[in-house]
């Protein structure tokens, strides 16, 4: 029997042509996803989705009745108005993500174009799921009256930037008219809410930073009591109705107390994964001495200002309570300690202590899984007293003493202007903490901290006793080997014989971004016996060595 004509057409048509509707609209939305690489986008949604249309009828009917697809193209920064408002009419009533949920990946809109945009994404505020804006004073007007006091029922993630003077953003009215169910996440940079709204208590993730006014401003007496960031009271009151809270970040959002005493609540946030905390010393301390966090918490502080007379007792004491809870057989742990100019100290377990921050919270505690079985603690503190900034930080290396027979990486540095200018030089770091190091085999120093350190290893050590016995692997970063007096160079050489004539010999010497010729490479791996490796910092040296019997 022959075939009929339409048996006939179907078996000629290809693969994708038998695919169901409903399958083709999923792979039209998969080519909306943007793929990015070494920062360029490799193909534009928009561009490729009108492609689509072109076709074939059926694609363009498939593509024409996906609502969903339309909402995903749009270019909120850089489509003509018109364009954004034909897509926002074809996307019907498909839920509209402007942004990425990411604090770093945000939509700019400028006035005038910026208002109109906006008009078209509020005219129904239920429909949007993310907002994610960077934006000034007029905007932040706009979207207070259009958008922040309606109800947002599917809104789950909120992420607002300005750069205008603060503190003139506040939106003092409940948030979403108290209706906002779906809320989890939200970040604020340089505006205000009222943080007693009660759509706020459902939140996973809450981040505000920069909404303390400056000191030039700060005896303005505001013309709103809300245009004042809360104090530690004001914010345990606020965290308190808060408790599913898993990522926590205050930086410059804490205003001290010039008052009277304030009565303070003991918070639990039984949920926490990541807390960072940005605030002068007491304020920042005494907000940690009265939250209660799981001990797998991990923390990332950055304090200023500690007062003429550092009492570090309160710090230390949580420090060590959270330190209490770690494995004690933990391998191969990393430890960053490093005094600066301005007396400042970098200590913790993070390569990135004192990088700026660059990453979500849930990145950074990702990547911090990847090579530590332990929180991540990260520690800046800027003191005001020279005298106290050697004594803190060795009160930091025996606090974490616990740790050192498991560190395997240590990255020391005493800053050059510090150790000229301060006459406690000598006491960092602790002897006493030096000799708990039993298992560094790669030892990081940054600059010309080695001109002060390799000395202090050397003559601190015991006749007995070596200090690092376990070193294979010193790291030396930013280190000029040929200036003048060659000063590095004769330093680094008399430090090498050193550990050949205690029987426990380098075998690699890593040079990192450092000024050295070929002559003086060669000398060193002759004189020292060690492997030379040059490398940089933006493609990090492997610290695995060749042999590790010993």
């Amino acid at each position: 029997m022959e075939e009929s004509n339409e048996e006939l057409v179907a078996s000629e048509q290809s693969p994708i042509d038998q695919l169901p509707d409903e399958l083709l609209g999923s792979i039209f939305l998969l080519n909306t996803v943007k793929e990015v690489e070494d920062g360029q986008l490799l193909h534009d949604p928009h561009t490729t989705t009108l492609s689509l249309l072109l076709v074939c009828k059926r694609w363009r009917d498939v593509a024409m009745s996906y609502p969903v697809l339309w909402s995903r193209i749009i270019d909120y920064e850089k489509h003509p108005s018109a364009c954004v408002k034909e897509l926002l009419r074809r996307s019907k009533t498909s839920l509209i993500e402007v942004g990425e949920d990411s604090v770093f990946k945000h939509v700019q809109l400028r006035y005038p174009r910026g208002k109109v945009v906006l008009h078209h994404m509020f005219e129904d505020p239920s429909r949007i799921k993310t907002l994610s804006l960077q934006i000034r004073l007029e905007p932040w007007i706009y979207i207070c009256q259009n958008f922040l006091r309606h109800p947002a029922t599917n809104i789950e993630y909120l992420n607002l930037i300005t750069s205008c003077p603060f503190p003139d953003c506040l939106y003092p009215g409940p948030l979403f008219a108290d209706a906002a169910p779906s809320l989890r996440r939200l970040h604020l940079q340089r505006c205000l809410i009222d943080f007693s709204s009660s759509v706020l208590s459902n939140l996973t993730e809450l981040s505000v930073l920069d909404v303390v006014a400056p000191s030039i401003l700060s005896m303005r007496k505001p013309d709103h009591p809300l245009k004042v960031a809360p104090t530690v009271g004001g914010w345990l009151r606020v965290l308190e109705n808060i408790p599913s809270l898993r990522y926590l970040t205050l930086s410059g959002a804490i205003t001290e107390n010039r008052g009277e005493e304030e009565s303070l609540l003991n918070v639990s946030l039984p949920n926490l994964i990541f807390l960072t905390v940005g605030a002068k010393f007491r304020g920042g301390v005494s907000l940690l001495e009265h939250l209660s966090i799981p001990p797998s918490c991990g923390i990332r502080l950055r304090f200023n200002r500690s007062g003429p007379r550092l009492d570090g007792t309160k710090l230390l004491a949580f420090l060590s309570n959270q330190l209490s809870y770690w494995p004690h057989d933990s391998p191969d742990r990393y430890l960053q300690a490093k005094i600066l100019t301005g007396d400042r100290i970098h200590f913790g377990n993070s390569r990135r202590v004192g990088y700026i921050w660059d990453m979500t919270e849930e990145d950074v505690v990702k990547e911090h899984a990847q090579s530590s079985a332990d929180p991540v603690l990260w520690l800046v503190v800027s003191l005001d007293n020279s005298n106290d900034t050697p004594m803190f930080f060795n009160q930091l290396l025996a606090l974490y003493t616990p740790t050192y027979p498991t560190t395997t990486t240590l990255d020391l540095w005493l800053d050059e202007e510090f150790a000229m200018t301060n006459p406690n030089t000598l006491a960092f770091p602790a002897f006493t903490s030096l000799h708990s190091f039993t298992a560094v085999k790669n030892l990081s120093l940054l600059e010309r901290s080695p001109l002060y350190l390799l000395p202090l290893f050397q003559y601190s050590s015991h006749p007995n006793r070596p200090l690092l016995p376990a070193l294979r692997s010193l790291r030396l970063m930013r280190i000029n080997f040929e200036d003048d007096q060659r000063v590095a160079y004769f330093t680094t050489i008399a430090f090498l014989l050193w550990r050949v004539e205690v029987h426990l010999p380098l075998m690699e010497l890593q040079m990192i971004e450092s000024k050295i010729n070929k002559d003086t490479e060669e000398s060193l791996s002759r004189l020292g016996n060690v492997k030379i490796t040059l490398g940089s910092l933006d493609l990090p040296v492997d610290y695995t060595l060749d042999d590790d019997s010993d």
